[in-house]
């Protein structure tokens, strides 16, 4: 019975332990060393289906990870040549699920990837297709090594697998370590920007105090100032022999009410701490048309939100003539902008198309706009499962906008549409932005500013509007001298006629 007991313990170090902590499962593998060195706490719901005859399609009941167990022979504990990777079996499919932390070494990120094997006959009758896996279209960001990462929202990864499979899985209530952990428990948190959102928008107003109920057994007299503009009847003391004294009438001040100030306008910057090599200001958004269930056109409107994180190059692919913004938005969308200048290697190609430039380093533009995105019922109303998916949309920008000059920057207050494709649509207000800087500055200079022809315009109108009211002012002056003289000359003649007469 010892012997039992004793190898069914070896078996729970070895594999792993599964309980359910809250509303979310959590595994843990120890890889045999009795400290865990992965934790993962996480609530998945999978939806697979797939297409049959290219125009019918086959939804598979929903499957989770309820009743899972960690797979140890096939998970490995991370360290710096290693990556750290957990398996699970599923119930009652037997099919395994594979997290797999991936590591950036050159800024010590960590990203998961994700792999189903999936057996098509657990879950279709007839199937066509042999057991195969599908791997998430795009890696999941989690913050530094020695973090764990934190997300109560619901966070959706996509799948897709020829011929016709197509799957997602939506997450929740996540937190998830895959290094360095410590007196096995969670190290702190990076949180995900969909909590930050929420949070930010149901925190408390403590600005005001609830007040405090009376009885009307113990009338109180206060000379405190009151709140509201609502005046309290005086109270009616009983007549006494002894003199009474009256209390002063307190007066309510009501405080000026001072406006909110405008949201600051988001502002981005790469580079480091003694140069800031590109600075981009603006407010970007994006209409993005999609199919809905039945095939019905429709757009969904995005912000990048103040919450979005951003990184950078102040040197693309090596090139000191290319520098690019890369935001990140929506848990793992991102928007990236490639500013570029002409180089001596190009400069007489680009010469044909931009006749207006003085110099070969004088100028600079944007070249690329690249967006990625995912169409889910996350964020999208009731998609059509031909539309669920990851996406890439790139436009490239041969003849560079946004041109500002080397010395200046390029300034935009009106808004500025950018068809990156027959779908999306970018948006910007509010923009500024000036590249290829050499110091730590990142305010924009007063001269060289390029303004766009949207924004000139308005200043245009502005200098009608003032030139008109001018005018008006001149000419309304002279046509008061005018009528005063004719008064005066008709009081003298009829002045004149009475000395006559």
């Amino acid at each position: 019975m010892a012997g039992i007991t004793g190898k069914l313990a070896l078996l729970i170090v070895v594999f792993g332990l599964l309980h359910h902590k809250g509303d979310a499962a959590t595994f843990e593998f120890n890889g045999g060393t009795g400290t865990p060195c992965i934790l993962v706490n996480m609530d998945a719901t999978f939806n697979l289906s797939r297409t049959v005859n290219t125009n019918e399609t086959q939804i598979a009941d929903a499957f989770t990870l309820e009743g899972a167990n960690v797979t140890g022979s096939q998970s490995k504990c991370g360290d710096d040549t290693i990556e750290s990777l957990l398996t699970l079996t599923l119930f009652p499919s037997s099919e395994t699920f594979k997290i797999k932390f991936v590591k950036v070494t050159s800024t010590q990120d960590v990203l998961i990837s994700v792999i189903l094997n999936v057996q098509p006959d657990k879950h279709f009758e007839d199937p066509v297709a042999a057991p195969f896996e599908m791997e998430d279209d795009g890696d999941l960001p989690i913050g530094q090594r020695n973090m764990s990462f934190l997300c109560y929202s619901e966070q959706v990864i996509s799948f897709g697998q020829d011929p016709g499979y197509f799957m997602t899985m939506k997450i929740t209530n996540m937190q998830i370590q895959g290094y360095e952990i410590t007196n096995g428990q969670f190290s702190p948190a990076l949180e995900c920007d969909k909590d930050k959102l929420t949070t930010s928008s149901v925190m408390p107003d403590t600005s005001t105090s609830p007040m405090e109920p009376t009885t009307e057994s113990t009338p109180v007299t206060s000379n405190e100032p009151v709140s509201t503009s609502v005046e309290t009847p005086a109270t009616l003391e009983p007549e006494s022999t002894t003199p009474t004294t009256t209390e002063p009438e307190t007066t309510v001040t009501t405080e000026p009410t001072t406006p909110a100030p405008e949201p600051a306008v988001p502002k981005y910057d790469v580079g480091n701490d003694t140069v800031k090599c590109l600075v981009i200001q603006g407010e970007f958004g994006f209409n993005i048309n999609y199919m809905k269930t039945g095939e019905k056109p429709a757009t969904q409107n995005f912000k990048i939100p103040e919450a979005a994180t951003f990184s950078g190059s102040c040197s693309v692919d090596g090139s000191a003539d290319t520098e690019e913004l890369i935001i990140t938005f929506n848990d793992n969308w991102t928007f990236t902008v490639q500013v570029a200048r002409p180089s001596p290697q190009s400069f007489q190609q680009r010469l044909s198309h931009r006749r207006n430039l003085l110099a070969e380093d004088s100028t600079y533009y944007w070249t690329n706009l690249t967006l990625v995105y995912e169409v889910n019922d996350q964020y999208f109303e009731d998609p059509d499962p031909s539309e669920i998916g990851r996406k890439t949309v790139n436009k490239p920008e041969d003849e560079g906008i946004f041109q500002a000059n080397t010395q200046g920057s390029y300034k935009c207050i009106a808004a500025e549409q950018v068809q990156m494709d027959n779908n999306v649509q970018m948006e910007v207000t509010k923009l500024q932005y000036k590249a290829f800087g050499e110091d730590a500055d990142d305010n924009f200079p007063d001269e060289g500013v390029e303004e766009c022809a949207a924004d000139k315009d308005d200043d245009d109108d502005d200098d009608d509007n003032t030139v008109a009211i001018v005018l008006g002012s001149v000419f309304g002056g002279l046509a008061l001298i005018l009528l005063i003289a004719v008064i005066i000359i008709v009081r003298r003649r009829k002045s004149s006629d009475y000395e006559v007469m």
